[in-house]
């Protein structure tokens, strides 16, 4: 089956004779290519060169538009600090600094920043290798982008806070819901949403970000592209809660087993993907090998995708992903 194929395979819930492997390539494509992340992220000819590139060196099936939970955010009037070997990081929090919801004037995000970068590089990527390799759109979830924009966690608002944080989820959906349709006007194959971190707290008040979560798979859907939500940690309470989530794919990230995930994900009838923690991408190749191997025979034939939990490090020896691939394939 060819990697597109896959990926239809796996949303339709199909048997495969291996899972797709979509590691998620970003700053270490950077460095794979000689050139400052900042500068990559900040030149669309560059970031779809480099993205181009690693894909074809390790002929992974799904790339990734960007991963970079700071895009939203610079767009939206965060400032942002550019290390020399990794990704940018969120350096300030305008809502939680005085400046009010409408100061963010969040219809116009799109024609700041580095958003238009990401767009163009994308759609390149897509004209180049669409019709062989899925290409998936990421987006910052919106609990991600109201934490920067407000320095807050959503449990932190709490019911004194409920107008504050009413007025500023409806800026966050307006952004999220355009990033959607911008990557569904390129078609891609997926929009993936990643929510860097959730507190404990915050999965019991998830109910308040459903609608905005609705919002975007009902907008990928209507593009025809599948939805993955890509969750940094995970909590027992976000877990029990991912049925109401109902993205098409959930990636539960660090501190769920696959073995877990796995069973959450038959009782809620969704895809799943994890496998590799990024950590283990520093090993001896053999040892690389045999956790990739238990990763799919734990993860099965059906709806799996094989994934790193995170971003890849810019730092990661390439061994190790030569051996993902090796092993995968094998």
């Amino acid at each position: 089956m060819t990697s597109k194929s896959l990926l239809k395979a796996v949303f339709s819930r199909e048997e495969t004779e291996r899972p797709p492997v979509i590691p998620y390539v970003c700053s270490f494509a950077a460095r794979l290519r000689g050139v400052s992340t900042r500068n990559m992220l900040n030149d669309p000819t560059t970031l779809a060169n480099s993205l181009q590139d690693a894909v074809r060196l390790f002929d992974y099936d799904g790339i990734t538009s960007v991963f970079d939970p700071t895009l939203e955010a610079e767009a939206c009037g965060c400032e942002v600090t550019w290390p020399e070997d990794g990704p940018p990081h969120i350096a300030s929090h305008p809502l939680g600094e005085g400046l009010p919801v409408e100061g963010l004037d969040a219809p116009e995000f799109e024609n700041r920043g580095r958003i238009a970068v990401v767009m163009e590089a994308t759609r390149r990527i897509k004209v180049v290798l669409g019709d062989e390799k899925m290409v998936i759109g990421v987006l910052s979830g919106p609990i991600t982008l109201l934490q920067a924009l407000s320095g807050k966690n959503l449990s932190e608002f709490g019911e004194e806070g409920t107008a504050e944080l009413e007025g500023i989820l409806r800026a966050v959906e307006t952004v999220a819901t355009r990033m959607v349709q911008l990557y569904g006007e390129i078609q891609v194959d997926a929009v993936m949403v990643v929510e860097e971190s959730l507190s404990p707290r915050d999965a019991h008040d998830l109910d308040r970000v459903l609608p905005v979560y609705h919002s975007l798979w009902n907008i990928a859907g209507f593009y025809g592209a599948g939805s993955i939500l890509l969750c940094g940690e995970s909590t027992h309470e976000l877990e029990r809660s991912l049925q109401d989530i109902a993205a098409d794919c959930v990636v539960l990230g660090r501190g769920s087993s696959l073995s877990r995930s796995r069973n959450i994900a038959l009782e809620n009838n969704l895809c799943f993907g994890g496998g590799i923690p990024t950590r283990d991408l520093f090993g001896p190749p053999e040892e690389v090998k045999k956790v990739v191997r238990e990763s799919m025979e734990e993860g099965g034939r059906r709806g799996f995708l094989l994934c790193t939990d995170w971003e890849v490090p810019y730092d990661a020896p390439v061994e190790g992903l030569h051996a993902v691939m090796e092993a995968a394939r094998k």
